[in-house]
């Protein structure tokens, strides 16, 4: 392969980015304040000000250990915390179009401008969050792996370039940023790179040595301390019990191989194959990325389902499979398009009027109300229509600032948006021992849901939705004002005389606990 001939990124691409992402956000929607971000904003306007969520138990937890996984992207956004809704916004279109570029990028090593577009379309469009264990390289709502992964896309480049500097120092600054979703990838890379030395003599075992030398130094050390912040610390619960509650019960989706969707397991096998052969016959050391991928998810599979090996489990291995899935993609892509005829370039001006028709209808059908799909569009005045957001904020005008909630069991907006005290939360779980087994008692005591419930992940909110409502409106809320609760947000009228209406809109109910 011959990096001189690759083509390099022209204005079109650009255009043709920003229109896949604003179809992106027609498709999936957009998050700002829920889902994922539960575990990260209120951190960071913790941070910022830490006489916020002083009984939190989530956020008390992880910030017991630092530094923990949210660390460095929460300090990171701390310049920015009077403005987290238009940053996260602008940060969604910087890292979604750096991932798109950057998959261009790779694959004009292999293909024509036609082919390469279309297979990163079919990869993120149609077939996004269909890698194994629920993860992939495109997310409704801006977190630290979306950052990573827009790095770790250019440092893929770099290494294809045999620019292998700027490769460590962009998977360094990934691995800060997302530890596991960096390292996975460096494993694989440092395999092939051992490859290269030993083998086919195209490195130095004294370069080897230094690239990996600066990588463990640096980023090596920060994936240490986090382990350590984890690991060593005391714990009753035995080795056992801490994965039956962290991985099956809590992250089967993510975790648990026999959980995952057929679909998603034979696009993976498919995807994989076509990756091997069409890289083999391009003689490219993405050939090794596919073959040592597949090796390892086998490993991970055996150490994690069967042996349950909490070390080895802990590397989430299957992060590598959302660049397998794209790549395979790609691949298949490739190899249709050396039997079919491509297309001749279109003028970048074409294509930049084509992305603002793209555009202007994506965001005029969401403000329209006409979208066809069914997805929250958190940004701007839309959010602000969704009663979750609507009784959060009405919670942190009508509670003092140490209230302590207790929500349903899907309720992640509720933290940010309103600034008060979870009790707990399923979605925000802690990851150090020491506090898991209080984190699965909490759980138990407000939702009734303990390992034995036979729903995987958060379908358990069938039984949990029913335990919740049936407990606060009973003599058991008392139990969770003696710990410590002071409110209840509920999304139906209740009777109990225990309790005091504060507040409600068309769906949700805020009560005091007498």
């Amino acid at each position: 392969m011959n990096t001189s001939e690759v083509q390099p990124l022209q204005y079109g691409d650009f255009f043709i980015a920003v229109a896949i992402w604003a179809l992106l956000i027609l498709r999936f929607g957009y998050c700002f304040g829920t889902g994922d971000h539960v575990e990260l904003l209120p951190y960071t306007k913790f941070l910022a000000d830490p006489t916020l969520y002083p009984h939190d138990f989530f956020i008390q937890s992880l910030h017991a250990t630092i530094p923990n996984e949210r660390t460095v992207f929460a300090n990171l956004l701390l310049p920015f915390v009077a403005h987290l809704e238009r940053t996260m916004f602008c940060l969604h279109l910087l890292t979604t179009v750096t991932l798109l570029l950057g998959l261009k990028k790779v694959a004009s090593f292999y293909m024509s401008a036609f082919p390469a577009w279309l297979g990163i379309i079919i990869s993120v469009l149609l077939l996004n969050d269909k890698a194994l264990g629920n993860v992939d390289l495109y997310t409704p709502s801006v977190q630290a792996t979306d950052v990573a992964c827009a790095i770790i896309v250019w440092a893929v480049v770099a290494f294809l370039q045999k620019r292998y500097w700027r490769f460590l120092t962009l998977m360094i600054v990934a691995t800060f940023i997302h530890v596991l979703e960096a390292l996975d990838v460096m494993l694989l890379f440092s395999t092939i790179l051992m490859i290269e030395t030993l083998v086919h003599k195209q490195m130095s075992i004294a370069k080897f040595l230094s690239l990996h030398v600066l990588y463990f130094s640096t980023a090596g050390i920060y994936l240490v301390l986090i382990l350590l912040g984890k690991s060593s610390v005391p714990s009753t619960l035995t080795d056992s019990t801490l994965f039956t509650i962290l991985f099956e019960f809590r992250h089967p989706h993510h975790f648990i191989f026999s959980t995952f969707p057929l679909f998603n397991k034979l696009l993976f096998v498919g995807t994989t194959c076509t990756g091997l052969v069409y890289f083999y016959l391009q003689r490219s050391a993405l050939f090794y990325f596919f073959l040592f991928g597949f090796l390892g998810v086998l490993v991970y599979i055996f150490a994690t389902d069967y042996m349950h090996f909490i070390p080895i489990a802990n590397f989430q291995f299957y992060k590598v499979t959302q660049w397998m899935k794209v790549f395979g993609i790609l691949s298949t892509v490739g190899l249709l398009f050396n039997f079919l005829p491509t297309f001749n370039a279109i003028k970048p001006s074409i294509i930049a009027v084509c992305a603002l028709v793209v555009v202007g209808f994506s965001f005029g059908s969401i403000y329209a109300n006409v979208s066809p799909f069914k997805a929250n569009y958190q940004f701007g005045t839309k959010s602000f229509e969704q009663p979750e957001i609507d009784i959060a904020r009405r919670a942190k005008q009508c509670t003092a600032i140490d209230a302590i909630f207790v929500v349903p069991f899907a309720a992640n907006e509720f933290k940010f948006w309103s600034e008060r005290n979870a009790f707990i939360e399923f979605k925000a779980n802690v990851r150090n021992k020491q506090f898991v087994g209080e984190w699965y008692r909490r759980i138990g005591d407000v939702y009734g849901v303990d390992t034995t419930d036979p729903h995987i992940g958060f379908e358990k909110h069938w039984t949990a939705d029913r335990v919740y409502r049936e407990r606060a409106n009973s003599e058991f809320c008392l139990q969770w004002k003696r710990e410590g609760v002071s409110h209840i947000l509920i999304d139906e009228h209740l009777t109990n005389p225990l309790l005091t209406l504060l507040d409600s809109n068309a769906r949700y109910y805020i009560y005091k606990i007498n």
